[in-house]
């Protein structure tokens, strides 16, 4: 089969060149920065981290930080949208077993705020990347305004961001931890795009039947 035929415009191969170096690039680094952890060479940075945020506690964010930390567990995602974790819930399952594997202890185990269980990646960090990043990809193909686009995907990113956060202040994860979920999310979500935004342009450039978008 011609992957590379003349009809099919530049910007498709741009799109897919973009996925896919994203998708290797995010697995290199996760793989950089796991080397990094356990050689435990970055333990310093983690517990500058923690301090940093711990130097900032107070009732009213301790409350912020428990609200944010419970919008970024399992139960809050499945809540939120059943549907799209259908499509992108192996990266649950993926995340579980990075843990398996890597089999790194918390910092401090709290069952209350789902801090149980093995460290290395944050689950409630590449679950956010996950679910909230596919959110701003939905709202970046819609048709709404540039800016409201623009809006409501830093929205996503804060509010992903901040969930990441609330997890080292509650010391629930290792700052490394976070930063591990955060591309773990970003490698699993790429894999989930590149082949939404693959399939459409198999079907109407390489197989010759009509996209969804021309029925």
């Amino acid at each position: 089969m011609n992957f590379f035929r003349r009809d099919v415009p530049l910007k498709a191969y741009a799109y897919l060149g973009l996925g896919a170096g994203l998708v290797v690039s995010t697995l290199v680094l996760f793989a950089e920065l796991v080397d990094e952890i356990l050689e435990h060479e970055i333990m310093l940075w983690d517990k500058w981290m923690y301090f940093v945020l711990q130097s900032y506690t107070h009732d009213t964010l301790n409350v912020l930080m428990y609200f944010t930390t419970a919008m970024g567990s399992g139960v809050s995602v499945v809540a939120l949208s059943v549907a799209v974790l259908l499509w992108l819930g192996g990266g649950l399952a993926f995340n579980l077993l990075l843990k398996v594997l890597l089999q790194r202890d918390r910092p401090e185990s709290n069952p209350d705020i789902g801090a149980v269980g093995y460290s290395l990646p944050s689950g409630h960090a590449m679950g956010a990347m996950i679910f909230y990043g596919f959110l701003a990809y939905l709202i970046i193909r819609s048709q709404r305004s540039k800016g409201v686009k623009l809006l409501l995907t830093l929205l996503m990113l804060t509010f992903t961001v901040l969930i990441g956060v609330s997890r080292i202040y509650l010391n629930a994860h290792y700052a490394s931890d976070v930063l591990a979920g955060f591309i773990a999310g970003c490698f699993w979500l790429s894999a989930c795009i590149l082949a939404l935004e693959a399939r459409p342009m198999y079907r109407k450039y390489w197989r010759g039947e009509p996209s969804p978008q021309d029925e």
